[in-house]
């Protein structure tokens, strides 16, 4: 399945404000993709530069009014996860209190990495490296 977060920074903290999981087509994902970045208006939209997300790149590249960018993750995913932690541990990551998605992402996190399906986990793993490597000058991001 695919799985696009939207975060927004502010004061140094980031507000996970939305979480998007569905397995699609290409055609479906790229509409869904453009969707949601309207919705949010988001700055710029992060996706993994690997599989169908580098045809994702090269599709969205070509709209000149979207900031699109390749993420190439190194190391394994347990490994980016205990990467960014400190930035859960020191209050910096917000979720909300009553978002439809949040258990589901809450039992994907505690189980992590014992955990069949870790989409979820990737995507902000993904984000909040990106942003702790000191991409910090958007204010609001989308990653797929």
């Amino acid at each position: 399945s695919s799985v696009c977060t939207t975060w927004y920074k502010i004061n140094n903290q980031y507000y996970l404000m939305d979480v998007f999981r569905e397995k699609l087509k290409f055609l479906n994902l790229k509409a869904a993709v453009l969707r949601l970045q309207k919705e949010f208006n988001a700055d710029i939209i992060l996706i993994e530069d690997k599989a169908s997300g580098q045809s994702l790149i090269q599709e969205l590249e070509s709209q000149d009014d979207l900031s699109v960018l390749g993420i190439n993750p190194h190391k394994d995913k347990e490994t980016r996860f205990l990467s960014v932690i400190s930035m859960f541990e020191s209050g910096k990551v917000v979720f909300p209190e009553n978002a439809i998605w949040l258990a589901e992402l809450e039992e994907e996190l505690f189980s992590f990495p014992q955990v069949k399906h870790d989409d979820q986990v990737d995507s902000l793993t993904q984000f909040l490296k990106w942003s702790k490597e000191g991409v910090k000058n958007k204010t609001k991001a989308r990653i797929v």
